[in-house]
């Protein structure tokens, strides 16, 4: 009994292990972008110089990556573009007196990203991302923690941005 147990578990490690499965990654689409050129983010927001922030950030973090090349227009394989949709600020924790102790930064973005030559979208994807931010009650640190926050969700949606060119997913 024990040996037929033995082979049954054998041949179920066995089925399970070829069964197909694999990590759906980096598509044949995918494969063809060696260069991408960023274009600035449009900015549907009033928060000024977002834009920039976020371009900036993923610009970085193709650099930083280095398995595709940042490049000019010209010379891009893949555009890349992308709109700020939304930026807002939300109340999350208050004090006795109805202060605001901890906001949550939330940003939505569209990108898309087209093939240079035969003007084909390999990507259209919408994302969004946030980061809370406790408040210390002088105006310079609640700015300065807005803008920590605000850097770092700009780094995690290039971190993001960059892994869906890259990896297809």
């Amino acid at each position: 009994m024990q040996q037929y147990r033995d082979i049954g578990f054998i041949v179920l490690l066995f089925m399970l292990t070829s069964c197909g499965y694999h990590l759906v990654g980096r598509g044949e689409r995918f494969n063809e972008i060696q260069a991408v050129a960023v274009s600035l983010f449009s900015n549907k927001t009033a928060e000024r110089e977002l834009e920039r922030e976020l371009t900036n950030a993923l610009r970085e973090e193709f650099l930083t990556d280095g398995r595709v090349k940042l490049v000019s227009q010209r010379d891009a394989d893949a555009i890349l573009t992308g709109t700020i949709d939304s930026y807002t600020l939300k109340p999350l924790i208050f004090d006795s007196v109805d202060r605001v102790l901890q906001y949550r930064l939330e940003i939505a973005v569209s990108i898309k990203v087209e093939d240079r030559l035969r003007q084909k979208a390999f990507l259209n994807q919408s994302l969004k991302l946030s980061q809370e931010y406790s408040l210390s009650g002088r105006v310079a640190g609640d700015e300065s923690a807005r803008k920590e926050a605000l850097k770092i969700v700009s780094r995690k949606l290039a971190q993001q941005i960059t892994t869906l060119l890259i990896e297809g997913f």
